[in-house]
């Protein structure tokens, strides 16, 4: 059973006294949902390097439909989320790997974000069932090349441009520096209206209308709003330009594309290799 989007896992330091328990009996549940709820384990598997570990369970998360932030794998650390679902927000899930005398240790944390609460026997049966992958030796070798190399799938995210630039301002607000990482190579499928078309080197932008708040006639705020709004930039696929030539400001459009940087002074997400959504 795979985590719900309320759950979050975290990997921590494991004691060496600890290292013969199983993953079960290294679980333990930690806070409470006012303040943060924390869930952690850990496993020793023979003959594991850090970097094997870390590959492996790079796999593992996609497999699972985990979204992969940041890897380090000769660090033997890996930062993967659950992605947020409708309201509920995304959560890290750190994965931390050392080895010792022969064995690796294999450790995960979970945090999760004050007001969120998961039941701990799920947390412990989904974080368990990830550790329990892990292999040694050669056949760990062989499943952590297979998930460096592994890339997930992604359906394009139907959204319209002023709730996506609402959702990538709040984030923004948290953590700008997690923006990219956290949808670098995703695909979002926009419907809005033109705010402006301009010449992109050889291509061409169209850039989504994303009214400030104060700007529009019906105001959709909502708790937690960042206060400003992130502008939304399609930068058009080769063989678009004579389409994009037709727009004009306030033209109702839907384009899918994928995102590709995001600019914390100019408060610009970039969508690439924009075309008509059907």
């Amino acid at each position: 059973m795979r985590l719900t989007a309320a759950v979050a896992l975290v990997l921590t330091t494991i004691p060496a006294t600890a290292l013969a328990a199983t993953c079960e009996e290294s679980f333990v549940k930690r806070g409470s949902a006012l303040t943060g709820l924390n869930f952690t384990a850990q496993v020793a598997v023979p003959d594991l390097t850090p970097a094997s570990a870390v590959g492996q369970m790079r796999g593992v998360a996609i497999k699972g439909k985990y979204d992969v932030i940041l890897e380090e794998a000769d660090a033997g650390s890996l930062l993967i989320e659950q992605p947020a679902a409708g309201a509920n927000r995304a959560f890290p899930i750190i994965v931390t790997a050392v080895q010792a005398g022969g064995a690796g240790t294999v450790k995960m944390e979970v945090k999760l974000p004050a007001g969120m609460v998961a039941p701990a026997e799920g947390v412990r049966t989904e974080v368990c069932g990830m550790l329990a992958q892990l292999k040694g030796g050669r056949a760990g070798l062989a499943l952590a090349s297979q998930g460096m190399g592994a890339t997930g799938t992604s359906t394009p995210t139907r959204i319209d441009a002023v709730t996506l630039s609402q959702q990538f301002a709040r984030e923004a607000v948290k953590n700008d520096a997690l923006l990219p990482l956290r949808y670098k190579g995703k695909a979002f499928s926009v419907w809005g209206a033109v705010n402006h078309v301009m010449k992109d080197g050889e291509y061409f932008r169209v850039a989504f209308d994303t009214p400030d708040a104060r700007d529009r006639a019906i105001r959709l705020d909502a708790p937690g709003d960042a206060g400003f709004m992130v502008n939304i930039s399609c930068l058009m696929a080769k063989g678009q330009n004579a389409y994009a030539l037709t727009l004009k400001a306030r033209s109702l459009i839907r384009l899918t594309g994928t995102f590709y940087e995001y600019d914390t002074f100019k408060r610009t997400v970039w969508l690439n290799e924009c075309r008509p959504a059907s």
